[in-house]
C-alpha cells in the first residue's frame, strides 16, 4: 500500500482518503500504544513515486465516519481504482520473502548403458557390394558452397527487388549460377561422380507469371555447361518442385505447373546435350494431392498431361511420394501413358499402399517398373535415402533426410541411383567407401589431397 503497509488504499469515490482509513482499522495510536519499548521509535513512512500531500486533502465534508481524514496521515491524491481498492499508481505491495526449503541431495543411481546404434537397413536377396552404377546427388555441393567465394547454382532474390530494379537482376544471378554450374560439373568429374541433378533455382523466378522471362540471354553459359556435360558423359535431370501439380483441380495452378515444366524443359534444351544424354535428362514431379478422389485426380492428370508439349511429354517422369501416391497407384497409370516411373525407396516405406512397407513388398514389381524406362530407351533411376531419426515411426519423422547414408538398395548395377541426402556429395563418398565401389579418387580415402589443380579439389 502506499503508506501504512496494512491499510488497503481506495475509497469507492474519487474524493481523496487517508491510507488505513478503514471500519475495522484501530483508532489513532493504537498502533503506537500497543508496540513493545525495546523495537524503538516508529518508522517514517516513504514518500511513494507519485504527488503524495502531507495534509488531509479532502474535496468536502465527510460523509460517513469511514470518509473522515485523520490528523498528520498521508493522503494519496491520485485517482484510486473501485474494485481492487488499490492506488492505480502506487507500487503494488511486496509479497512476503518466501522461505527456502533445503535441496534434497541428489539420488545416486548406477550409471546408464550406453544406447546400441540403431541396426543398419538389410536388403535380402542383393547384396549391396553388386551397384557398381552412378551414384548422384542432387543441386548443392557443400564443400564448393563452403568456399569464400561460395560456388553454387541456386542464387535467388525477392519479386519486390525484381519489381523496383527490374529483371536485369535475377537475369544477372542466372548467369553467375550458370557459370558456377559448369564448375560443380568439374568438380564431380575430378571426383568421379557422374551423375548430378540440376537445381530449380537456376534462373529465378523464370517461370513465374509476371516476372518470368525466356533464356536466349544465357545460350552460351548453358551451351558452355553442356559441353562439360557431353565431355565427360555424365548425365543430368531436374525435379520441379511440389507445387507442380498437372492434376489439380485448380486451373491457375495446372497453368503454373505448365510454365514451369516449360521452363525446365528450356534449360535443358539450350544445354544442347548429345543423344543419350539428352534422352536421359529426364524431368521428375510428383503427382501431388489426391483432392479427395483419386480416381478423378488420376482423370485430370491424363487430360492435362495429353495437352503437354512433345519435348515435355518426352522427359516427364513419376515418383511415388511419401504422403499420399504409392507404386501401385502410379504403375497403372505409368504404363498406360508411357511414363517412366521413379522408384523412391524410402517413400516406398512410409506410403506402401496395400504392400509390405519393407523392400521385399516392391521387388515383385521391379520389371513392370524397369519396363517403363526401356520403352523409351531411357536409363532408369531410382531414389534413396535415410529417415534422419532412427527408429523413428510417425509418417512426418519418418521424412526427414538423414545427413548421409549407408546401405545400398537392391537395384540393378545398369541403373543410376539418386542418394538424396543432407550432406549431398560427402554422403556420395562415404557410402562409395562403405561398399568398396570402384573408381574412387585418393582423396576420398585421405590419402592425400592434390592441390595443383586449384579451383577443382576442396
Amino acid at each position: 500500500a502506499c503508506i501504512v503497509r496494512r491499510a488497503r488504499p481506495c475509497p469507492p469515490s474519487p474524493i481523496s482518503r487517508p491510507h488505513g482509513a478503514d471500519k475495522k482499522s484501530n483508532p489513532p495510536g493504537a498502533e503506537r500504544q500497543s508496540r513493545p519499548e525495546n523495537r524503538g521509535p516508529p518508522r517514517k513512512p516513504k514518500p511513494a513515486a507519485h504527488a503524495r500531500s502531507a495534509e488531509p486533502a479532502v474535496a468536502g465534508p465527510p460523509t460517513s465516519p469511514a470518509e473522515t481524514v485523520l490528523p498528520g496521515a498521508v493522503v494519496c491524491v491520485v485517482a484510486q481504482c473501485r474494485q481492487c481498492r488499490q492506488c492505480r499508481q502506487c507500487p503494488p505491495p511486496r509479497p512476503p520473502p518466501r522461505t527456502c526449503r533445503p535441496l534434497s541431495p541428489p539420488a545416486i543411481t548406477a550409471p546408464a548403458s550406453p544406447a546400441r546404434p540403431a541396426p543398419l537397413p538389410t536388403y535380402p536377396d542383393a547384396p549391396t557390394t553388386s551397384f557398381r552404377g552412378r551414384l548422384g546427388y542432387p543441386c548443392l555441393n557443400t564443400l564448393l558452397r563452403a568456399r569464400n567465394p561460395a560456388v553454387f547454382c541456386a542464387r535467388t532474390c525477392r519479386l519486390e527487388r525484381i519489381r523496383r530494379e527490374g529483371l536485369e537482376v535475377a537475369k544477372t544471378l542466372g548467369l553467375q549460377n550458370t557459370a558456377d554450374l559448369a564448375t560443380v560439373l568439374r568438380w564431380n568429374e575430378h571426383f568421379g561422380i557422374r551423375f548430378f541433378r540440376l537445381s530449380s533455382d537456376l534462373f529465378p523466378f523464370a517461370s513465374h507469371a509476371e516476372a518470368g522471362y525466356t533464356l536466349e540471354f544465357a545460350d552460351e553459359a548453358l551451351q558452355e555447361a553442356g559441353r562439360v556435360v557431353n565431355a565427360f558423359r555424365h548425365r543430368v535431370t531436374m525435379h520441379p518442385g511440389q507445387y507442380t501439380q498437372l492434376a489439380s483441380p485448380r486451373a491457375a495452378v495446372v497453368e503454373a505447373a505448365v510454365r514451369d515444366l516449360a521452363y525446365h524443359d528450356e534449360v535443358l534444351r539450350r544445354m544442347k546435350l548429345d543423344e543419350p544424354i539428352d534422352r536421359d535428362a529426364v524431368l521428375v514431379i510428383h503427382m501431388g494431392g489426391t483432392f479427395g478422389d483419386k480416381d478423378a485426380t488420376l482423370a485430370r492428370f491424363r487430360g492435362n498431361y495429353a495437352r503437354l508439349p512433345q519435348s515435355i511429354r518426352a522427359r516427364l517422369v513419376l515418383e511415388n511420394d511419401d504422403v499420399s501416391w504409392s507404386v501401385e497407384d502410379l504403375l497403372p497409370v505409368c504404363e498406360e501413358l508411357d511414363i517412366p516411373l521413379v522408384l523412391d525407396w524410402h517413400h516406398h516405406t512410409i506410403v506402401p499402399g496395400t504392400l509390405s512397407a519393407d523392400v521385399r513388398g516392391v521387388l515383385p514389381l521391379a520389371e513392370r517398373i524397369a519396363a517403363t524406362w526401356t520403352r523409351k530407351r531411357i536409363t532408369q533411376k531410382q531414389h534413396y535415402s535415410e529417415a534422419a531419426m532412427r527408429g523413428a515411426v510417425v509418417p512426418h519423422q519418418r521424412r526427414h533426410h538423414s545427413d548421409r547414408v549407408r546401405a545400398l538398395p537392391p537395384c540393378a548395377s545398369d541403373m543410376d541411383l539418386m542418394i538424396e541426402a543432407k550432406q549431398k556429395e560427402q554422403a556420395v563418398f562415404e557410402l562409395r567407401k562403405l561398399h568398396g565401389m570402384d573408381g574412387c579418387p585418393a582423396e576420398i580415402f585421405g590419402l592425400g589431397v592434390r592441390r595443383e589443380a586449384a579451383g577443382v579439389v576442396p
